[in-house]
């Protein structure tokens, strides 16, 4: 009878390592998916942070025309997309311009001096856009890179937009 007993603890024991195991494997596969989705949405936006940027020295508010003047930098990164939004505190309004890698025509948007359409610049180089249609000094500028179909986070962020007045 004794011996009975101590196998049945053994195979007790060898049912309960085996029960955990199991969990922990359930577990594992189960997280490591979670993370593998994450890691593929993030990787499409790896390295864009510094790499796409406002040029605040030829950024700027025209008060008597109510135009923006804003440039863009971008360095050693091809994107598909860029979306650009211009914030007014004191109306709580906002416009948003969507430039793309083709020559387009965009809604209250030209080339910088002149031109109705508009384009990315190209890798290393920047390119300056005037936006029309605002009822007061934009509060900042965002942008955002779009790159294989997915937005990433923010880019850059100008804030304090001078006068354009002031920088003649």
């Amino acid at each position: 009878m004794k011996n009975k007993r101590g196998l049945s603890g053994v195979v007790s024991v060898l049912i309960l390592v085996m029960l955990v195991v199991v969990l922990i494997s359930i577990v594992w596969v189960m997280v490591n998916n979670l993370v593998r989705d994450r890691l593929d949405e993030a990787e499409s936006c790896f390295g864009v942070f510094d790499q796409i940027t406002i040029n605040g020295k030829y950024t700027c508010y025209n008060s008597s025309s109510y135009d923006i003047q804003f440039s863009i930098s971008l360095s050693d990164i091809e994107i598909e997309k860029l979306i650009v939004s211009v914030f007014d505190s004191a109306t709580k309004s906002s416009k948003s311009f969507e430039i793309t890698n083709t020559l387009s025509d965009v809604a209250d948007l030209s080339s910088y001096p002149s031109g109705t359409q508009v384009i990315l610049p190209g890798k290393n180089s920047g390119r300056t856009y005037i936006g029309t249609g605002f009822s007061g000094k934009p509060s900042f500028i965002e942008i955002a890179p779009v790159m294989n179909g997915e937005t990433c986070p923010i880019s850059d962020t100008l804030r304090g937009i001078p006068d354009c007045q002031i920088l003649i």
